[in-house]
């Protein structure tokens, strides 16, 4: 299915991003996978070459997306290597999991630099060569918030919900151009990894806390399948309901199902 696919991950070093790596790497294909952390990176690198089921060939590029220079010239350099990309996937985000009041300018710029103008970027970087060669995938990893905000994620939220937007977008555009390029926006609950560590949920059987490996496979279904949207857990769909609420009745439903106090224990993800 992958084979001779050149597929480019972005936070290919940890979490969802190394586990989609980990699957597409039994394929011969050409993985490509970028992070800001060297170390983890080629840690990763080494345990999928190292694995008995690897197919893959991969090659990895330290960047980090909050750096726009540094950005640029990683794509550049993917460029002269590989000439073009068939899947990219844009999986890299940070949360900072502060109240407005708390959040720094810099807080938030970093924040939109790494999970919305990065993958504006990368998008158009890329796609130009996906419409020339009439074919070609981009996953954007949204989230459920971009339907819905949440305390403490209101940088996180925005800039998720940004991502949705264009990912809508750029989808339209392609089909005014008749073209057979696929774009994927999936929108996850909370998962259960290190980036969100220290969220908890009222009611875990309509809104549980996803399992990585659960993540993955279903997000390795939707770029198989070539689906437009996916949102996990089916019960997140209840956001378009609610949302014709006069605000008073919805912030009263956010508060019952517990999401207004989602994030009142995070931690979040220790800092490597």
């Amino acid at each position: 299915m992958y084979e001779n696919k050149k597929i480019l991950i972005t936070g290919a070093a940890s979490g969802i991003g190394k586990l989609l790596a980990t699957q597409f790497a039994k394929y011969q294909c050409q993985l490509i996978l970028v992070d800001y952390n060297s170390e983890a990176l080629e840690a990763t690198k080494d345990e999928l070459s190292n694995a008995s089921i690897s197919q893959a060939a991969i090659d990895c590029f330290v960047c980090d997306l909050n750096q726009e220079d540094l950005l640029m010239q990683t794509i550049e350099k993917i460029k002269d290597q590989f000439q073009y990309i068939d899947i990219l996937v844009n999986n890299a985000g940070i949360v900072s999991g502060k109240p407005l009041v708390n959040l720094s300018n810099d807080d938030i710029k970093r924040t939109f630099m790494v999970n919305t103008i990065a993958p504006f970027i990368l998008c158009r970087e890329f796609v130009k060569e996906m419409i020339e060669r009439d074919q070609g995938q981009i996953i954007n990893l949204c989230s459920a918030s971009s339907y819905v905000g949440v305390p403490k994620l209101s940088d996180y939220a925005a800039s998720k919900a940004a991502i949705l937007s264009m990912d809508e977008s750029i989808r339209l555009e392609l089909k005014q151009m008749k073209s057979h390029v696929v774009t994927t926006a999936f929108c996850p609950y909370y998962i259960n990894t290190g980036m969100f560590d220290g969220v908890k949920t009222r009611f875990s059987f309509l809104l549980p806390i996803l399992k990585p490996e659960y993540v993955c496979q279903r997000l390795m279904k939707a770029i198989a399948k070539k689906e437009k949207r996916v949102i996990i857990p089916p019960f997140v769909y209840l956001s378009f309901v609610i949302k014709v609420f006069p605000p008073v009745i919805f912030d009263a439903l956010l508060s019952f199902f517990g999401i207004n106090s989602s994030m009142d224990e995070f931690k979040g993800r220790k800092k490597s």
